[in-house]
């Protein structure tokens, strides 16, 4: 139960009541591991009580799920990010809550409001005038040193302001009123200067030794989107590099769990769960995930995974996940031309994916689900017509032995560029052009049996795009919408904010990028040349 002290005079013997707030469904939150890595790990702490917050449905107020108590009768706000578009419906929640939307408004009576995740740890500029502090990279290093701090300086009766501060220099912690943004005269940023003895850079934290955090479902839920499926993360980050994805980048280095400690936690959990999902940016990149596969099918358990590389699928492999309950198979081309996939560093070939397809068909998979990107850094019209031309060569393969049975689906995203990586300089795509080339695909899938076409939103793409790469002036068109309940172009307009600016050119080396004030670990002019790399490969 939340302490019903306020603010932060709570009596020195007073845990710490921090909410937990997934600002989403209660069905998405549950199916996030971090998030209930997260939970987990704050109860664990004796001087904190953490209860859980989703977005509410309908006109319900915001309350947590353990005990119904409000965001105000809590001393920390604690946001997970894993999506930018969960930005607004943070800041939803903090309005409907009477929580004043602006860091500097706020007083001693108000809960500190923090975030982590790895939206944030890639840009947290857009919520930088929203959101107190930040934990940039992986909690699990950090929380316990912020919370011993906190709770030293509340004993202390020390202001909200002197708090923060003193936070700020704490490794990984990010608090954005401890930085000020100078500006040119073109709006690109001029120089990034830390305030009252706050670090220069701000470092992104991550676990040496993954075997010592815990990573798996803290509760298994029939409401969740992973029904009744007890998750366990199998590794963090992904040593392949693409240069349009940040788990390549973020979560460095690539580490993972032995097949042994896999085996121990999912044997040991209490839940009686017999679903076992196996979740990582890479599982296929464990060197024992064969093994680990048949084993957990040889024991009883049904087996879940996300999307896999089709280099790494053997017949065994297949066998174990039919066994396991497995009938989609998810794989990621990402393009449909060989030569484009390659300039990205998606070192897959046509012959892989054709492979990994007849290995599934053959084995007893019954439904495909291939991801592509449109839009992407160097594109071409004839590699939007070669994601029509792999399909067609794919539903070849796959129904060739199956007959009528199953299905591909084509689910086709607009790349969006992301911080801390190679295309990170790249512009984005305008919507119309990306939804000219959704049409050019939904015309040449129609009619195809079996195909299912399943293209995402540009406009939804556009926003996130946004959120990924542009700075505090976006926070200002957050509010704007959220308070003032008008249209996107509308907000931007209020803040001046152009989204051409912003998304739709391509940045220089020298230029001052928002997220810079963070160092992810990886120089910056190593991830200039492998953009200079790709642009100058065609």
């Amino acid at each position: 139960m939340f302490s019903k002290t306020r603010g932060f005079r709570s009596k020195e013997n007073d845990r710490i009541a921090v909410a937990l707030v997934y600002p989403n469904t209660y069905e998405v939150g549950m199916a996030n591991l971090g998030f209930q890595a997260i939970f987990r790990l704050l109860n664990s702490f004796g001087s904190v009580v953490c209860e859980r917050v989703f977005l509410p449905q309908g006109e319900r107020p915001v309350t947590s799920t353990e005990s119904g108590r409000t965001l105000t009768e809590c001393d920390i706000i604690a946001f997970s990010f894993s999506f930018e578009l969960d930005y607004v419906n943070a800041v939803q929640m903090l309005m409907h809550s009477g929580i004043s939307l602006r860091s500097e408004d706020r007083d001693e009576r108000t809960p500190l409001i923090m975030a982590g995740g790895v939206s944030v740890t890639l840009n947290p500029e857009p919520m930088a005038s929203i959101i107190d502090l930040f934990v940039i990279g992986e909690s699990e290093e950090v929380l316990g040193t912020l919370l011993n701090s906190y709770m030293r300086h509340r004993r202390q009766c020390a202001s909200r302001h002197e708090i923060l501060v003193s936070l700020a220099r704490l490794p990984g912690i990010y608090v954005p009123r401890c930085y000020q943004l100078h500006y040119n005269p073109d709006g690109t940023i001029a120089k990034i200067e830390p305030l009252q003895g706050a670090p220069a850079r701000v470092r992104r934290q991550h676990v040496q030794e993954i075997g010592t955090v815990h990573a798996f479902s803290q509760a298994v839920s029939p409401r969740s989107h992973f029904k009744d499926m007890f998750l366990v993360e199998v590794g963090r980050g992904c040593p392949r590099g693409c240069s349009f994805c940040a788990s390549g980048y973020i979560y460095r280095p690539f580490r993972c769990r032995s097949k042994e400690a896999l085996l121990s936690l999912i044997e040991n959990n209490d839940s009686g769960a017999k679903k076992v999902g196996l979740v990582g940016s890479a599982i296929s990149d464990h060197r024992d995930f064969e093994e680990l596969c048949v084993e957990l099918v040889d024991r009883g358990y049904q087996l879940g995974v996300s999307s896999f590389r089709a280099d790494a699928l053997t017949p065994r492999l297949v066998e174990a996940f039919v066994r396991g309950g497995i009938r989609t198979l998810t794989m990621a081309p990402e393009t449909g031309s060989e030569k484009l996939r390659f300039r990205i560093h998606k070192r897959l070939t046509d012959d892989h994916i054709f492979k990994a397809t007849h290995r599934a068909s053959a084995g007893g998979i019954i439904n495909l689900k291939l991801y592509f990107l449109i839009g992407i850094p160097f594109e071409e019209e004839s590699d939007v017509a070669a994601i029509v031309s792999l399909v067609k060569r794919t539903h070849r393969v796959f129904f060739q032995q199956r007959g009528k049975k199953g299905t591909i689906t084509v689910s086709v995203h607009p790349f969006v560029p992301k911080a801390s990586t190679p295309f990170q300089w790249s512009p984005m795509q305008p919507v119309k052009p990306l939804k000219e080339k959704l049409n050019i695909l939904e015309a040449g899938l129609r009619g195809i049996r079996g195909v299912r076409f399943s293209p995402k939103s540009p406009r939804n793409a556009l926003l996130q795009g946004m959120f990924s790469v542009g700075d505090r002036r976006i926070g200002e068109a957050l509010r704007a919408k959220v308070q003032g309940g008008v249209l996107w172009k509308r907000a931007w307009e209020q803040a001046k904010v152009e989204p051409e600016f912003f998304l739709h050119r391509e940045k220089t080396f020298e230029e001052v990028l928002p997220w810079d004030v963070l160092d992810s670990g990886i120089e910056k002019r190593v991830l200039w040349n492998q953009y200079k790399k790709a642009r100058d490969s065609g």
